[in-house]
């Protein structure tokens, strides 16, 4: 029998599902603060969130697959949290249009990153690293 509990876990892993199945790769560089992200979206392509040193927020670049970068400005974590998992739309282009341009200022870039320097910074991340035969223990 299908329990209102049953339900909201079983929603809550579609959830997860779907956040896992938006995103191509993620990750966050400790030295430049800086959170990278490859989307698999109809418009967006990636984004990279700079945070800020003081505050609970950052710069969000934000990179649509037509090449246009847009820098979004003092970013809440929490409007950024939503946004990369997609929001309730399980969307990250309704979820931009919704939370993130209504509210914070935007600048188009002159110049960011090209899609395919960033397919190829996708690339050597991704590579295999060789295996150093000394670091490995009898």
């Amino acid at each position: 029998m299908l329990s209102i509990d049953n339900l909201n876990i079983s929603l809550y892993y579609l959830n997860i599902i779907f956040y896992f199945d938006m995103l191509r790769y993620k990750y966050y560089d400790e030295r430049e603060k800086t959170e990278h992200t490859w989307i698999d979206s109809s418009s967006i392509f990636y984004t990279k969130m700079v945070e800020s040193p003081t505050d609970n927020k950052g710069d969000l670049y934000v990179t649509f697959k037509t090449g246009a970068t847009y820098l979004y400005k003092d970013v809440a974590f929490e409007d950024y949290v939503l946004f990369i998992g997609g929001g309730t739309d399980f969307s990250q282009g309704k979820t931009l249009n919704k939370i993130i341009k209504p509210k914070y200022q935007v600048e188009k870039m002159k110049k960011g990153p090209t899609i395919q320097e960033l397919n190829e910074q996708l690339e050597t991340i991704l590579k295999p690293k060789p295996i150093d035969n000394q670091d490995i223990s009898a």
